[in-house]
C-alpha cells in the first residue's frame, strides 16, 4: 500500500547509501541530544 500511495506522489525509489547514512546519523544525533538534555548520567 505504501508503494502504491507513494507512486501517486511521483517517483518511488530506494535511498542511496549517502541518503541512508544521513538518516541513520541524524536519528542517532537526535536521540543523543534528547538524552543529554534530560541530564541523565
Amino acid at each position: 500500500r505504501v508503494a502504491r500511495e507513494a507512486g501517486l506522489l511521483g517517483e518511488v525509489r530506494v535511498m542511496d547509501e549517502e541518503e541512508r547514512r544521513f538518516i541513520e546519523h541524524w536519528e542517532a544525533e537526535s536521540y543523543r541530544k534528547q538524552v543529554a538534555s534530560a541530564g541523565l548520567p
